[in-house]
C-alpha cells in the first residue's frame, strides 16, 4: 500500500521537472532573442523578394541635332535656334531582388510614357527629335543599412523616337522623317527606403542613351545631312509592393 503513493509522488516530481525543464528552455531561447543592451531583438530589414510599382517623374533631354549642308551655301554654320524640351515621365516597373548580407543584387524591367524632344534651326534648315516611350531592362546592385538601400543600376534600352528634317530652298522644300523603337543602354542610381515589410519608396536618376539617327534631305541642288542624337535623363520617385514568390 505504501508504494502506489510512492508512485504518484515521483510522477509528480517528474512533471514538476519536465515543466521547470520547459521554462528554463523559453527563457534561454527568449534570452537569445535579446539584443546586447538588453532590448528585445529586431531582425534588419529584408530585401529579397520580387517588386511591382509604378513611377512617376521628369524626362529631361541632353541630346541634341546637328546640321550641315552640302551643296551652295545656303545655312548659316551657327544655329539661330536651338532647344530641348523636358516633359512628365511616368509607367511602371517589376523586377527581382536577392540579398546576400549587406549585399544586395537584382533585374528589373520597366517601362513609361516620356515626353522629351530636342530640335534646331538655321536658316533654310531645320531637326528635330521626339521621344514618345522609353523602357529598359537592367540589373541593379546597392548597399542595404537596414531600410535603407543605395544602389547603382544599368542595362538595356529601348524607345520610340521619331525625328525629322525640313530642308528649303528657294521654293522647294523637302521633309525626312523616321519614327522607329531605337537600341541603347541607361546607367544610374538611388536611393531607396522600406516603408514597410512589403512597400517601399525610391528617388532614382536614369541616363539613357538611344543612339543618333542620320538623315538626308534633298532638294534640286542643296542636300542637308540632320545627325540627331537622343539621350537625356529620367528624373524619378517610385512606389513599389514586394513578396515572395516562393
Amino acid at each position: 500500500m505504501l508504494a502506489r503513493p510512492s508512485i504518484l509522488r515521483l510522477a509528480a516530481s517528474a512533471a514538476v521537472l519536465a515543466a521547470t525543464a520547459g521554462l528554463a528552455t523559453a527563457a534561454d531561447l527568449t534570452a537569445g532573442r535579446m539584443a546586447d543592451d538588453g532590448l528585445p531583438f529586431v531582425p534588419l530589414y529584408g530585401w529579397a523578394g520580387t517588386h511591382v510599382g509604378v513611377n512617376a517623374g521628369a524626362a529631361v533631354s541632353t541630346g541634341a541635332p546637328a546640321l550641315a549642308c552640302l551643296g551652295p551655301a545656303i545655312c548659316p554654320g551657327v544655329p539661330i535656334l536651338a532647344r530641348g524640351r523636358d516633359g512628365f515621365s511616368g509607367g511602371g516597373q517589376v523586377g527581382t531582388t536577392i540579398q546576400v548580407g549587406r549585399l544586395v543584387g537584382g533585374l528589373e524591367l520597366d517601362a513609361q510614357y516620356a515626353d522629351a524632344g530636342a530640335s534646331v534651326a538655321q536658316a533654310g534648315l531645320a531637326a528635330s527629335q521626339d521621344l514618345a516611350f522609353l523602357g529598359t531592362v537592367r540589373a541593379r546592385f546597392g548597399i542595404a543599412a537596414d531600410r535603407f538601400l543605395v544602389y547603382a543600376t544599368g542595362g538595356f534600352a529601348y524607345g520610340d523616337v521619331a525625328t525629322r528634317s525640313v530642308l528649303t530652298a528657294g521654293a522647294f522644300t523637302a521633309t525626312t522623317t523616321r519614327s522607329r523603337i531605337e537600341p541603347g543602354f541607361a546607367a544610374g542610381g538611388g536611393i531607396e527606403y522600406g516603408l514597410a515589410d512589403q512597400v517601399t519608396i525610391r528617388a532614382e536618376a536614369l541616363h539613357y542613351d538611344l543612339g543618333r539617327t542620320r538623315l538626308v534631305t534633298t532638294v534640286p541642288g542643296v542636300s542637308s545631312v540632320a545627325r540627331i542624337e537622343t539621350s537625356g535623363v529620367l528624373a524619378r520617385a517610385g512606389l513599389n509592393y514586394k513578396f515572395n514568390l516562393f
